[in-house]
């Protein structure tokens, strides 16, 4: 039995994430192409909407920019929010963030 509070965010309806485990997801999925590049001056994220690969990024004081490109505005405004801005450690405070149409996306 497990018992737990924990933040967790749907998008259509599929579990993007919860707070009980993003980080090892996200540690897993960041550190390994971190550490076998050969430079980690700029970095570019895409998707990453909600901060936690950003957060991760961060951690290396190599990196001096880092540009995130979100399908969807809607996920960067709600991973500024305070509740998942402290998951994330205000990350997107410190990335420039870019929203693509998804028309031309996909076009």
């Amino acid at each position: 039995m497990l018992e737990a509070k924990d933040v967790r965010m749907y998008l259509d309806k599929q579990l993007q994430f919860s707070s009980l485990d993003e980080r090892f997801y996200h540690e897993a999925l960041v550190h390994p192409a971190m550490t076998m590049s050969p430079s980690r001056r700029n970095v570019l994220i895409l998707g990453g909407g909600d901060g936690f690969a950003a957060r991760e990024v961060l951690k290396y004081k190599d990196v001096k920019s880092v540009d995130l490109v979100e399908l969807d505005p809607k996920i960067n405004k709600i991973a500024k929010r305070k509740t998942i801005s402290r998951l994330n450690d205000r990350s997107l405070y410190y990335v420039k963030y870019y929203h693509l149409d998804q028309k031309e996306a996909v076009g």
